[in-house]
């Protein structure tokens, strides 16, 4: 049930064209495939798994490719329309959040405070750049100290279903680190 549902979500994920979460999704895969072969109890029976899900993406791409050519297309072409210069517009917000942290370093300007003037939410694009500026140091501190109670509970008398959400946790936070 697991794997389906994590085949379910990764072809959601390709199809809704966000980069960053195809980039995160791949990235966790890879990293899972790793720890999975190196860990010999579940090894067998989860490599099986991924690979029936990684033979499904491959089928389902195909699938696409044939039956929506042109949507396709439109996938690759915005994975591959990454300005690394500025990081997609990325760099400004980066530094002006983090510019402005100095003059409300403890508690931050609210959660409300990033609408600009034409009343567009500004977001940080990355989960401790935003909790810095909304919520200020008391955020970030509570941001650290979730994500270390996170992960201790994980490794904590690991087990399969404990590697799973292990696995999704790393991938939401790849993903906060370049979008919010």
């Amino acid at each position: 049930l697991y794997f389906l549902l994590s085949f379910v979500n990764i072809v959601i994920i390709i199809v809704s064209y966000s980069r960053g979460s195809i980039l995160s999704i791949g990235i966790t895969c890879v990293l899972m495939l790793i720890c999975l072969g190196i860990y010999k109890p579940s090894r067998s029976i989860m490599l099986k798994y991924a690979f029936a899900v990684i033979g499904g993406l491959f089928f389902s791409m195909i699938a696409l490719a044939l039956a929506f050519p042109v949507q396709l297309n439109a996938i690759i072409g915005n994975i591959l329309a990454i300005n690394l210069n500025n990081l997609n517009g990325r760099v400004p917000i980066y530094e002006m959040m983090i510019g402005s942290f100095s003059e409300q370093p403890i508690f931050g300007y609210g959660v409300y405070a990033s609408y600009n003037e034409d009343l567009f939410y500004v977001w940080g694009h990355n989960t401790f750049v935003q909790t810095g500026y909304t919520l200020g140091m008391v955020g970030v501190l509570a941001m650290l100290w979730h994500h270390i109670e996170k992960y201790f509970y994980c490794f904590k008398k690991m087990n399969l279903e404990k590697a799973i959400i292990l696995f999704a946790f790393i991938a939401t936070d790849i993903y906060g680190f370049m979008d919010v």
